[in-house]
């Protein structure tokens, strides 16, 4: 019996150990995506700032004076022109409220004015990083859960039901609150702190009359200092959500108890070192206390504690038709959770997106598996569909009829080759007349889109500027983000 015993402990800490350094992988590779997204967010910032310093510096300063000047109707324009590119990403962030407020404000210093800019690359930048963490801590939950079953169906003669893990689940998780509080509300602690900061420092610099130079690398400092703090949330709520995805396969595959498996080297603390190998009950484990994660960038997990059954079939219930079926117990995780998780995900898959689509989703699950798996552009592309719709169907300030529209718009030009976002949707239907301002169609503006580009705005976005139309795009997706009807081009856009 000791024999066996030693056995099964070997073979979890396995199976831990792998699996630990498997997730601290893809955490490390997280953190490397957020460094250069502060990188990117941060190479904005200092060209914003150099442009304010070239517009009002004197001997490569900023006086608190010059700075709380008005902005002239010139600068007023430019400026108003600049939060264009921040209109879809507002809607899509949920702070289209904010930069509406500023966009229509009519007097604004060059203070307010650059403290605005900074404040929406903020948005920008928290609301991209809430997204990819939850969809990071959304697959973490997926896949330890899955692995927590398969792994302890391996040891046992008959692997209990096992739920099918769907997005909601994952939001559930989420919106409860530990450590002080739910995840949204750490990533908007850090985005208010940060802003907070930046803003701070332009101040401090204007009044002491700071040179750019000096202004950037201060900025650089805090930038840095966030994304360290971004760097552990990723670590912590990783590892919570791993915590919490093992603990709901041990419940489900009928586990009573667990072990705690402390991180053997130098950095684990005394309080995770004490608890090392001894065991709780399932239904006692209390994060924090006795259950991981203890602390910030916390590394312990637990392993189940099992019998060790020795055996060359073993059965599976499959969670689809609830009937158990009698597989090899060699059958590998990959093969397991194929035919037991995504060829049944897969169909549920297909099904939102015929709801959502409607007529435009793949007709059969043959052909929604091949585009997903063999057609990544095209994959893309629906995906992409699917989350504007979502989004259109989402906002309340939308009537049924307008939804339609737009809708209908989107894939008229889609149809076309050209994928346009929210905000330029709205461009075109909300088309306004009154003094320099004209309306066009659909089919003149295709006629635009059909044309190369001819300008380039300072932030690197391609313009399209024919008959007073202006059509700007992306420069990385070539997505359509905005139309502006005017009569001539800024004097910023560059001539190609």
């Amino acid at each position: 019996m000791a024999a066996a015993d030693k056995l099964n402990g070997a073979y979890w800490r396995k199976r831990a150990i792998e699996l630990a350094e498997k997730q601290k992988q893809e955490d490390d590779d997280l953190c490397l995506r957020f460094h250069r997204e502060y990188e990117r967010i941060l190479h904005e910032l200092d060209k914003e700032i150099s442009i304010f310093y070239a517009r009002y510096a004197a001997n490569e300063s900023v006086s608190m004076a010059d700075a709380r000047r008005l902005l002239r109707d010139a600068e007023l324009e430019d400026f108003r022109m600049s939060l264009d590119e921040f209109r879809d990403k507002a809607l899509a962030g949920g702070f289209d409220k904010e930069l509406e407020e500023v966009y229509l404000r009519s007097r604004i210093s060059r203070l307010q004015a650059l403290q605005t800019q900074v404040e929406l690359r903020m948005m920008e930048l928290f609301s991209s990083q809430r997204d990819v963490l939850r969809d990071h801590l959304q697959e973490r939950y997926t896949d330890t859960y899955y692995r927590t079953v398969y792994a302890v169906s391996q040891q046992a003669d008959v692997a209990s039901t096992f739920a099918r893990i769907d997005p909601q689940t994952i939001e559930r998780i989420l919106a409860v609150s530990w450590v002080g509080s739910e995840f949204s509300s750490r990533i908007w602690a850090d985005k208010d702190k940060l802003t907070r900061e930046l803003m701070q420092t332009l101040s401090r610099g204007f009044v002491r009359g700071d040179s750019l130079d000096r202004m950037t690398k201060e900025f650089a400092q805090r930038m840095g200092v966030s994304e360290s703090r971004a760097a552990t949330l990723i670590h912590t709520e990783s590892a919570h959500m791993a915590a919490e995805a093992a603990e709901q396969g041990y419940r489900e595959t009928g586990v009573q108890s667990y072990r705690f498996e402390a991180a053997l080297d130098l950095k684990t603390c005394a309080v995770c070192g004490a608890l090392d190998q001894r065991e709780f009950p399932l239904a006692e484990h209390e994060t924090g206390i006795n259950y991981p994660p203890l602390h910030p960038r916390c590394r312990c997990t637990t392993v189940p504690v099992t019998e060790f059954r020795i055996g060359s079939k073993r059965a599976a219930r499959n969670p689809a038709t609830g009937k158990t079926e009698y597989v090899e117990k060699k059958l590998t995780y990959e093969e397991w959770r194929k035919k037991y998780v995504e060829e049944d995900a897969d169909k549920t898959e297909w099904e939102e997106y015929q709801r959502v689509l409607g007529e435009k989703a793949p007709k059969t699950l043959e052909e929604f598996r091949n585009i997903k798996y063999t057609e990544s552009k095209k994959w893309g592309i629906m995906m992409e569909n699917k989350r504007l719709f979502e989004k259109i169907d989402s906002t309340e300030t939308y009537s049924p009829e307008y939804r339609a529209k737009l809708k209908e718009t989107y894939q008229y030009f889609s149809d076309a080759g050209f994928a346009f976002r929210e905000h330029a949707l709205n461009r075109v239907l909300g088309q306004k007349t009154g003094k320099d301002k004209f309306t066009f169609t659909k089919e003149e503006l295709l006629r635009i889109l059909n044309k190369p580009a001819n300008y380039q705005q300072p932030d690197g976005k391609y313009v399209r500027f024919y008959d007073g139309i202006s059509v700007i795009s992306a420069d990385d997706t070539g997505e359509i983000v905005s139309v502006v009807v005017k009569r001539t081009p800024r004097k910023d856009w560059t001539a190609l």
